[in-house]
């Protein structure tokens, strides 16, 4: 997948939402259309962040950018 020929950008601004965030992720990455990337927001201070990097580890249309406050 060309990065320059994205389609749609999908934000997710989280804070402390470790039991939210893996089903919102896997949701998004179960859709039909496939031509999109995901940015996640994070200023977490429980394990959302490293959920999130392990589904950056699965799937690079992810990125995930985690703020200490």
């Amino acid at each position: 997948m060309n990065e320059n020929n994205i389609k749609l950008t999908i934000g997710i601004p989280v804070y402390n939402r470790e039991n939210f965030i893996g089903k919102r992720l896997d949701n998004i990455l179960l859709q039909t259309f496939q031509d999109f990337k995901v940015l996640i927001y994070d200023n977490s201070d429980d394990s959302t962040p490293q959920i999130c990097r392990e589904y950056v580890k699965k799937d690079s249309r992810i990125k995930h950018v985690h703020e200490d406050k």
